[in-house]
């Protein structure tokens, strides 16, 4: 109950802030509005690095003990958005003294990347290694120039 009251207090007054200065940045972007009502307490904001060369946008995205099987990458209004879960259980029987033991957990990486405009949103491609999902999204061919005649 007091983790939903904080949540509403810390919308109303990320609203209240996006009225008086405007939208200035994604920690009070609207756009991440619509994630906090998804997450739980035990997801943390992956660590992002983003680079540009000059033919592609490459970001590195930290996600520590997970399987590549955890990770889900989609591609949305949002921007780029990275979810991670892992699940963990434990038992333990012990016959002789008659105890049993159980124990459900899980933790969580999220992470929305706004892409730049000339981010070529068709030419996406990531590789998971060594707890690093290595993203690299190809820019847009820019047009030639070409000068106008003027009649």
């Amino acid at each position: 109950m007091w983790d939903e009251n904080f949540r509403d207090e810390m919308r109303r007054m990320r609203k209240h802030m996006n009225r008086l200065f405007g939208n200035f940045g994604n920690m009070f972007s609207d756009r991440r509005i619509h994630l906090d009502k998804e997450l739980d307490n035990n997801y943390r904001n992956a660590w992002t690095e983003f680079r540009e060369t000059g033919e592609e946008f490459i970001i590195m995205v930290e996600l520590p003990g997970v399987n590549k099987e955890d990770i889900h990458l989609d591609l949305t209004d949002y921007g780029l958005e990275v979810k991670a879960e892992k699940k963990k259980e434990k038992k333990h029987e012990d016959k002789e003294q008659g105890k049993y033991a159980y124990a459900k957990g899980y933790f969580g990486f999220s992470r929305v990347i706004e892409l730049p405009e000339n981010a070529d949103k068709e030419k996406i491609k990531a590789v998971y290694r060594n707890g690093i999902l290595m993203i690299k999204v190809k820019k847009k061919k820019s047009k030639k120039h070409k000068t106008i005649h003027i009649d």
